[in-house]
């Protein structure tokens, strides 16, 4: 069994079930993206679609509450997130390493998926719109800001529009067609009255932290 990465943020004991693997395609870029959070180069990525891949994990009134696409696109150096999230109200009070208790994204990376006896390739993040800007965060293997980024976090009427571009150097992986990453991530909460919980692709960051539930993302 794989390590749980970094620490129980949230106040949940749950093992979650999780049987069939999810695997999802990341195309590779080769035009320049601009980080500008409009996602006009993203047209033609692999789309995960929360509303019908994922699990809701929050009590909401409606997918305009709470709802979010994805995409991921990659070139020789870097890895690239982008999410439209649909949000009624967007609340990020938080600072540094609690900013998972906002509305906001984690995300986390194995580095060698296949191993199951490696523990030490384990990387979780988080991308938050706060008071104080917009904020890449990483918690494991150790709790940081991530500087060498770039990121453009946009309200957008009820919409909320993340677009990252982060160095494959940061979670320690050379990219390659055909090669591929454990992958999954969180869309969290918070209409102004504290952390109301999570919509995921997969288990395995919020409530429970274990690597091993992650899905894969393949690099096309």
């Amino acid at each position: 069994m794989k390590k749980k990465i970094g620490i129980l943020f949230l106040l949940i004991s749950v093992v979650p079930s999780f049987s069939a693997e999810k695997i999802t395609y990341c195309k590779r870029r080769r035009e320049k993206i601009f980080i500008d959070g409009n996602l006009k180069e993203w047209r033609n990525a692999y789309i995960i679609d929360l509303e019908k891949e994922g699990k809701i994990n929050v009590e909401r009134k409606s997918k305009s509450d709470l709802s979010a696409i994805a995409y991921t696109l990659w070139d020789n150096k870097n890895f690239y997130f982008g999410l439209i999230v649909n949000d009624d109200i967007h609340c990020n009070k938080q600072k540094s390493s609690s900013i998972w208790a906002g509305d906001s994204i984690q995300f986390a990376f194995d580095v060698t998926p296949d191993n199951t006896n490696d523990i030490f390739n384990d990387y979780e993040f988080g991308m938050a719109l706060t008071e104080n800007g917009p904020v890449v965060w990483r918690w494991y293997p150790s709790s940081k800001e991530i500087e060498n980024v770039e990121l453009k976090i946009r309200r957008e009427g009820n919409k909320t529009i993340y677009e990252l571009k982060m160095p494959f150097s940061e979670i320690g992986f050379k990219p390659g067609r055909g090669k591929k990453l454990g992958f999954t991530f969180t869309v969290n909460e918070n209409d102004g009255k504290g952390f109301e919980g999570w919509i995921e692709w997969t288990p395995g960051i919020c409530g429970y932290k274990d690597s091993i539930l992650f899905g894969k993302l393949i690099l096309k």
